[in-house]
């Protein structure tokens, strides 16, 4: 006669200890505890998503509708779980919890003010303060209203890929052509919580977003390696990654990569746990973690979710399948559709261009895509044959075939990275190997869903990100792909092997405990310069100073001499016009018609050029008089960025940035006098050198050719142009002749000039003055270079030609 009551759950077989295996089959209070904080941050973020998408994010929305929802699912998961609690958690747990918590918040608690040069995170916190601004995170611009869209294409950069939307700043903030709907990059939930912190908080809080979201890793790290092994390795483990370079920095940084982390380590955490007791609560908490991180990072939909898909599966053939997986099922679905359509109608450009780099082999290679299911297939079918068959001999060594026959081929396939990558750069050779070592003792003890599918998701992001050894972005930026889950799950991996050799006599765990120690000195020594100082702090001030010196009707104008990001943050975070261009040959045309359209002032924004093409010169402006309004230096304490090791030193970096106010020029009365030094955007074009002080002038030497440009200037019957130049050269070389042109039509030569500055005069022919009133010209000189260093003359290696201090075309 078959029982009424419900079968029995097996426990986990990496328990190989009975008494460990007892005291992990149920949860404590510290367990409930952290499923009733989850729950509240799942709702928050779910509602704030929500209200987002809809153009309906408001702060008064926002706390009628999250907050009383929180507190509920809070509530219910407390209840839940404290009801089938085995009790309190012991001391020691609480103290080693709270110790590595405390560690980590010590970490994380001086982040970076990353409005500039701070690359994505740059972008994230912009979204996240437009949207607390606009109320929605796809919304029109009111500066594009005053462009017609025939003048896009000359004042914004197009995308020279699929979908070729129009780039109002740098880093994805981009606009379809003709669509006055400005539509952000990424995925959004990051930006959501920047919003929510903002509303609630000031835009100060939004910095302290991914330092909350560290702790909440690491306290799910720390409960998940407890799950799975002990108190004390899961405190080991949790020292070891709080400690980690990587780890460190984007816990500072306002970017995804711990977001990411936090929501997908929780979602293992309640997987295992309800794998280890069917709970319904456990079920939704782990799918409602899975999806969430789904919205964080897109890697996240295309490489994570499909695992814990196959950990479902995996469930499912081991005939454990109950309510609460069902509930999981059906929570994970729902949140996986919505962020695909998240993905589809929301960040449509953004997409666009992820699936044309996967298509065209750009972002990851084809074997790449490839590689994850494979792993999660044969894991899958080994897993089945090793189970249905397990009287056969032959099928009782499948499992272990192959996942070495998958392990071989994972190793092939990643070796350039794992020798030459920055994944050794980050974990170090001593911690890939104690990693791989514990990754493959837990597989040969345990090959539970669980166990496949940390190492699974290991592995998997092991294959994928493999092909990052390519990647040759600035670090550390460029380590941001190890973070979500190949950092935590390696230092779960030698957590594991720290269990097993503990529980092997003396010896192995002096070894253990040895490894442990040496991998932490090199983690630290890794992160010392970064734990000791804090980057990127006091930005936001220097930033609000500049923007509140700023005209209040003006329009800020800007291109890419400024600092990265710098005029994004001048718009997202300060809310002032600004316009970030990249020029083009209908650039000038269409900053005039703006600036007569509207009547506003432009102010130009210019740091230096350094020669860098595609940037604002007098070309772009020659329509405009220029008043040099200041010059400002903007102060930064930054990682010295390197791409072949850590970065080992904080170094102060300011950046000098050059304030014009732009006024549609009328035609100049002779005499007009263009001054080549500091603040001289309107008239210095090509081929001059940075400013020097030489004496009582502030000059710029030419290259063999410089080219200045003139403004349009009224008829004058008779004109000359006067040029203050010097031209020191050694002793024994001549004293060279500098031939002068206007718009490419020569107009004389100078004799020869000498070492000290003089004033040479040359008169104009009646063409050149038709064509001065005609317009705004460019004046050309070229004169013979020599290189000082050649001449004894110093180590100056530059090629110089002539030293200009000033041009002047007066009438006679």
């Amino acid at each position: 006669m078959p029982s009424s009551h419900p079968p029995t759950v097996e426990p986990l077989r990496l328990e190989a200890a009975p008494r460990r295996a007892a005291d992990s089959a149920g949860l404590d209070v510290a367990d409930a505890a952290y499923a009733a904080v989850f729950a509240a941050l799942a709702v928050w973020s779910w509602v704030g998503l929500g209200l987002a998408e809809a153009g309906r994010f408001h702060k008064a929305w926002l706390v009628v509708l999250a907050g009383p929802a929180s507190a509920a699912a809070a509530a219910i998961a407390w209840r839940s779980l404290r009801a089938g609690a085995r009790g309190t958690t012991s001391a020691r747990a609480v103290a080693s919890l709270v110790a590595v918590a405390a560690l980590a918040s010590w970490l994380a608690a001086r982040p970076g003010e990353f409005l500039v040069d701070g690359g994505d995170g740059s972008v994230y916190l912009n979204i996240g303060r437009g949207l607390a601004r606009h109320h929605a995170l796809v919304h029109p611009e009111p500066l594009l209203d005053l462009i017609p869209p025939a003048d896009w294409e000359a004042v914004f950069e197009r995308e020279r890929h699929p979908p070729r939307v129009f780039n109002l700043f740098p880093g994805g903030i981009q606009v379809y052509p003709g669509v006055n709907a400005v539509r952000p990059n990424f995925f959004h939930l990051f930006p959501v919580w920047v919003a929510i912190a903002d509303a609630l908080g000031g835009p100060r809080a939004s910095y302290f977003v991914s330092p909350v979201s560290s702790v909440v890793a690491i306290v799910a790290f720390w409960l998940l390696v407890r799950a799975l092994t002990s108190t004390l390795v899961a405190t080991l483990a949790s020292l070891l990654l709080s400690v980690n370079f990587a780890q460190i920095w984007f816990a500072r940084a306002p970017t995804t990569e711990i977001m990411a982390q936090a929501f997908t380590l929780s979602g293992v955490y309640f997987a295992v746990c309800c794998y280890r007791r069917p709970e319904t609560t456990l079920g939704v908490l782990s799918a409602a973690a899975f999806g969430l991180a789904a919205f964080v990072r897109i890697d996240v939909l295309m490489f994570v979710t499909p695992l814990v898909v196959g950990f479902l599966a995996l469930v499912a053939l081991e005939r454990r399948w109950a309510r609460p997986w069902t509930w999981c099922a059906l929570v994970l679905a729902l949140l996986t559709a919505h962020a695909l359509a998240h993905a589809l109608l929301v960040s449509t450009p953004y997409t666009e261009r992820i699936l044309s780099h996967l298509y065209r082999g750009r972002a990851v290679t084809m074997a790449s895509q490839l590689l994850p299911p494979t792993v999660l297939a044969a894991a899958a079918i080994a897993h089945l044959v090793s189970r249905r068959f397990r009287r056969s001999r032959v099928a009782g060594h499948v499992t272990t075939v192959v996942f070495l026959a998958i392990l071989a081929g994972a190793t092939y396939r990643i070796w350039p990275e794992v020798t030459g990558g920055f994944l050794p750069m980050l974990v170090s050779p001593l911690g890939l190997g104690l990693a791989a070592a514990g990754a493959g003792l837990w597989l040969s003890e345990d090959r539970s869903p669980p166990a496949l599918l940390v190492v699974g998701l290991l592995l998997a992001s092991a294959l994928v990100y493999g092909e990052s050894v390519r990647d040759r972005s600035a670090m550390p930026m460029l380590l941001r792909r190890f973070v979500p889950v190949i950092l935590p799950f390696s230092a779960l991996a030698v957590g594991m092997l720290i269990d097993r050799c503990w529980r092997h006599g003396t010896i192995w765990r002096v070894a253990a405990t040895a490894g442990w120690a040496a991998l932490v000195a090199v983690w630290v020594s890794h992160a010392r310069p970064l734990i000791a100082a804090a980057p990127m702090t006091g930005v936001h001030d220097e930033l609000a100073r500049l923007a509140a010196a700023l005209p209040a009707e003006a329009i800020v104008v800007t291109d890419q001499t400024t600092p990265s990001h710098f005029g994004l943050s001048l718009r997202g975070t300060f809310q002032r016009d600004v316009l970030w261009v990249r020029p083009t040959a209908g650039t000038a045309s269409a900053l005039e018609r703006l600036a007569r359209r509207t009547v506003r002032p432009l102010v130009i924004a210019r740091g230096p050029s350094g020669g860098t093409a595609g940037v604002l010169s007098g070309r772009e402006l020659a329509g405009f008089s220029l008043s040099p309004a200041r010059v400002e230096t903007l102060q930064m304490t930054q990682m010295e960025t390197t791409i072949d090791r850590l970065p080992s030193a904080i170094v102060a970096r300011p950046s000098t940035i050059e304030f014009y106010l732009a006024i549609p020029r009328e035609a100049a009365a002779m005499p007009v006098t263009i001054e080549i030094g500091a603040a001289d955007l309107s008239a210095r074009l090509d081929g001059f050198y940075d400013v020097e002080q030489m004496g009582e002038a502030s000059a710029r030497w030419t290259r063999a050719q410089a080219k200045v440009q003139l403004p349009q200037m009224q008829m004058a019957a008779h004109a000359a142009l006067v040029l203050r130049l010097a031209a020191p050269r050694a002793a024994s070389m001549p004293l060279p002749l500098v031939r002068v042109a206007l718009d490419g039509v020569e107009i004389g030569t100078t004799p020869g000039i000498g070492p000290g500055f003089q004033l040479v005069e040359m008169r104009l022919p009646d063409w050149s003055l038709t064509r001065l009133a005609a317009g705004p010209s460019v004046l050309t000189v070229s004169v013979p270079t020599f290189v000082p260093a050649e001449h004894g003359m110093g180590g100056d290696a530059r090629q110089l030609g002539a030293v200009v201090d000033w041009v002047r075309v007066d009438a006679r």
